[in-house]
């Protein structure tokens, strides 16, 4: 937990650099229940960026953390930094460096470098240089790093990852976002990692937002026995932004 809270503390504190090219967000959900079952989810996300029309870059966090009966089931801790060029081209390059850490799901790490280009077909900003709507996709050469919990040993992988983005808002108060990543082995189109997210957000002040999201994180192979191949989430969170 003292992990978690650090990473929220150290984000929180570099929200005052935010101005009119920095933006900052941060997003926190949970539930807990109690009775026949205990359970206790803690879910968190956020970013930092700074974007202009030459070169946007961005810090990002993702925590997913539960229990069920005092047993940890999940336990996601992600880290992304990325750079575009020209983030408001029809053409992006971009590279990015993420670390994924979930040892319930028997990865202790997972170190990924990647380069890309990003095709932007629809882009509409207003005159604050706020997004009225974002469609692009984007494909990317990928080299992962990958540690686990089980004795299997260290592996190293190259993959593909295509990433379809569609980003709308609809009115004043209302935004759509959907992204699905496919991320196929080079070699091997049968070992591949789904990652998807759609979501809802309804602004409830300046700075407060309401989001509702579903997320879908699917591996082709799994790392340890008696485990899902899927694991899927619908949760509500609380938005902070500046």
């Amino acid at each position: 937990m003292k992990k978690f809270i650090v990473f929220e503390i150290l984000l929180l504190l570099l929200t005052p650099l935010a101005n009119a090219q920095w933006s900052s967000e941060v997003k926190l959900g949970g539930l807990f229940y109690t009775g026949n079952v205990d359970k206790f989810n803690l879910n968190s996300s956020g970013n930092i960026s700074h974007a202009d029309s030459a070169f946007e870059f961005s810090a990002n966090y993702k925590i997913n953390y539960s229990e069920v009966d005092d047993s940890v089931n999940n336990q996601l801790i992600e880290g992304v930094l990325k750079y575009d060029y020209n983030p408001y081209g029809i053409l992006s390059p971009f590279t990015l460096v993420k670390a994924y850490n979930n040892e319930p799901r028997g990865i202790k790490m997972r170190l990924s470098g990647l380069v890309g280009l990003k095709y932007t077909f629809i882009n509409t900003v207003d005159k604050n240089n706020n997004e009225i709507n974002d469609y692009s996709i984007s494909a990317a050469i990928e080299y992962d790093r990958e540690k686990y919990t089980t004795e299997k040993s260290d592996t190293s992988k190259l993959r593909w990852s295509i990433r379809p983005k569609f980003e709308q808002n609809i009115g004043e108060n209302v935004s759509f976002r959907h992204v699905t990543f496919y991320i196929p082995k080079v070699d091997n189109f049968s070992d591949y990692i789904i990652e998807s997210t759609t979501s809802v957000n309804t602004k409830i002040s300046d700075n407060f937002s309401l989001e509702l999201r579903y997320e879908l994180e699917h591996f082709s192979h799994v790392i340890r026995e008696n485990m899902e191949n899927t694991d899927q989430s619908v949760r509500v969170s609380l938005v902070f932004s500046i």
